[in-house]
């Protein structure tokens, strides 16, 4: 299983327990699972590994995110996992915002997961100048410099 889907589930159990919801098997709430999710390094650490086959490659697509939790839970409603890029979790919180005022479901759990898992990653990411020197995310903040400055890497 991706690192990525581990974690995740890991978290959105978390949160569930957190908000005081009792994952009873008689309570079969309608709620929404919606995942942002971008990278796939898994998947390619497996297949330059040699291991392919049709349960790896169909287990550790994008998409299984969400599918996991809603299955591992006996979840109700929309599962559906994003991929806009920098954007995948805030374009799911606004699906699942959507999707619950659209009463699609009654409860919904909104987020995303993205870990680099291989050195080309870090790589690409580095020559985009995506990574943090400090140790710290800011939201958006490379489109900020991008568009005052032009490309971070080229000065």
């Amino acid at each position: 299983m991706d690192p990525q889907q581990r974690l995740y589930i890991q978290v959105v159990w978390h949160a569930l327990e957190d908000a005081g919801w009792q994952m009873k098997k008689d309570d079969r709430r309608n709620v929404g699972v919606f995942t942002g999710i971008q990278h796939l390094d898994y998947k390619k650490l497996l297949s330059d590994n040699g291991i392919v086959d049709s349960a790896v490659a169909l287990g550790n697509e994008a998409a299984m995110i969400s599918n996991r939790i809603s299955y591992m839970l006996d979840l109700k409603g929309p599962s559906i996992s994003v991929n806009t890029a920098c954007s995948s979790s805030l374009a799911a919180l606004h699906q699942a915002v959507s999707a619950l005022r659209r009463h699609e479901c009654d409860m919904a759990v909104a987020g995303g997961v993205c870990i680099y898992l291989t050195k080309d990653s870090f790589a690409v990411a580095d020559k985009m100048g995506i990574l943090s020197s400090y140790g710290e995310c800011r939201a958006l903040d490379i489109i900020q410099r991008v568009l005052r400055f032009g490309n971070p890497k080229s000065h």
